[in-house]
């Protein structure tokens, strides 16, 4: 249920013209993927870690749409409901459940190969390129994205 509602939600992401549909569509196909990561792996750490920095990103992305386009008019389709219902129907119907699952072999292999120290590194070691990308972008000289009708 979860792959086909992915599937669909995929091909709906090609159709949506404006950013917060396409936002809140990234929110739900992620949750979608949380759910298969979880069940698959028997543990929703990573999946929990996947959930918060993909959310993390769409708060920074709808603080960015809603300063710079605030007043676009969500228009509704009823294409976009009949195509995201027939696509999810025939992927429900030709899907076969136990292609999805990870065995216990395959799982123990995933959790021998990382060690906790390394990861931890790496993401320390990201998280500060990140920080000093963002600091070198941001400017404080030339003032806000869109300046004020006043």
């Amino acid at each position: 249920m979860f792959m086909s509602m992915t599937y669909s939600l995929s091909i709906m992401f090609m159709f949506m013209k404006t950013p917060m549909t396409m936002g809140s569509i990234l929110v739900v196909s992620t949750l979608n993927m949380a759910m298969i990561m979880g069940i698959n792996m028997q543990t929703f750490f990573f999946s929990y870690i996947m959930v918060i920095m993909m959310m993390s990103g769409m708060m920074v992305m709808f603080i960015y749409m809603s300063v710079v386009a605030s007043n676009n008019k969500f228009n509704s389709s009823i294409i976009m409901t009949i195509v995201f219902i027939t696509v999810t129907m025939i992927s429900l119907k030709f899907t076969n459940p136990t292609t999805f699952k990870i065995n216990n072999n395959e799982q123990l292999m995933l959790s021998n190969m990382t060690s906790n120290t390394q990861v931890t590194l790496t993401a320390i070691v990201m998280l500060l390129i990140v920080m000093i990308v963002v600091v070198t972008m941001v400017s404080t000289t030339k003032g806000p994205l869109r300046m004020s009708s006043n």
